[in-house]
């Protein structure tokens, strides 16, 4: 579990016992232990179970994640989350759904590790971007990494309360959609992503 500005909570008491901090940082923060709880919250508070309750996790700062997750494949790891932007493209238009330099590297790390599966968010600036975008309608605003090919790119759409067909799920107003430059579909996949309920630092 890589987060961009800290590691996640691990004493909190849906996540006691089930975080293990691979690196000396003392930060803790509240969006890593948000979407640690998301995954693996133990479900003392019923609302706040995670989707995999029973697992565990190792938590980093994403510095050097290009190197860890190569380690921790080699190692016999085989499924990461990544929920943060990697690569800043400044609002650039021209960057947006680019096959970079830098996309080619992570795909790279999952070609020699087949058996790896890594989960990248796709990203939060919709509602930043039309003006800047507004020739793509608001289309084509996946930044760098979140465009591999080889990694699952996940969305946010709001909660739905009852499932009567696609009508029933609804686009976050903020999560970014491709596609690729290459025509590729991005996100991969969409989750609920509005007003969670998960654990907080500070709860």
């Amino acid at each position: 579990h890589w987060e961009a500005t800290g590691l996640a909570h691990s004493t909190h008491q849906e996540l006691n016992g089930k975080i293990t901090h691979a690196e000396s940082s003392v930060i803790t923060n509240d969006h890593a232990t948000h979407t640690a709880g998301t995954m693996i919250g133990t479900g003392l508070d019923p609302q706040a179970r995670g989707i995999a309750s029973g697992a565990t996790i190792i938590s980093r700062k994403s510095d050097s994640d290009e190197a860890e997750i190569a380690d921790f494949a080699a190692g016999g790891g085989i499924l990461t989350n990544h929920s943060y932007r990697t690569g800043n493209t400044n609002n650039t238009t021209s960057v947006f759904g680019v096959y970079t330099d830098n996309v080619r590297e992570w795909d790279e790390i999952m070609y020699n590790a087949p058996f790896l599966t890594m989960c990248k968010s796709a990203g939060n600036e919709r509602n930043d971007v039309p003006a800047i975008n507004g020739g793509d309608n608001g289309y084509d605003i996946i930044n760098t990494v979140s465009g591999c090919k080889n990694l699952i790119t996940v969305g946010a759409v709001n909660k739905i309360s009852a499932y009567t067909g696609p009508q029933s799920v609804v686009v976050s107003t903020f999560g970014n959609w491709g596609p690729t430059d290459d025509w590729r579909i991005k996100p991969d996949f969409t989750a609920a992503g509005v007003d969670l309920y998960s654990s907080t630092y500070l709860s």
